[in-house]
């Protein structure tokens, strides 16, 4: 990555190949180098993880940045979100069998 911090559009685009189906949650933060800003049960709930409203965000991705596990309360998938200006770029995520945290569909939602 060179100085200049490329648009989230531009760090998509030439990462696209690594956050392919099958790929762990933790390639996000590689690729973007940055932690998502939403996640949610679902397109529809997606939340700024700064929101005071929004109680726990789950996955590793989030538990990075903070000093707990909460593997017990681990959801089958959730989704992440990294906002930019007219758009968000999501991630639907699933848990598998052995607790990895895998990468699904993906897309842009343009705001409105």
């Amino acid at each position: 990555m060179s100085g200049r911090r490329e648009s989230l559009e531009e760090a998509f685009a030439e990462h696209k190949h690594e956050l392919t189906h099958g790929a762990k949650s933790g390639t996000l933060i590689q690729a973007f180098n940055r932690l998502p800003t939403m996640a949610g049960s679902s397109l529809d709930d997606l939340h700024p993880l700064n929101d005071p409203n929004f109680a726990q965000a789950p996955g590793p991705v989030i538990e990075a940045s903070m000093d707990h596990k909460g593997e017990s309360k681990r959801p089958q998938s959730y989704y992440l979100g990294f906002d930019e200006q007219d758009k968000i770029l999501w991630f639907e995520v699933n848990v598998d069998a052995e607790g990895d945290e895998i990468l699904g569909k993906n897309g842009w939602i343009n705001k409105r």
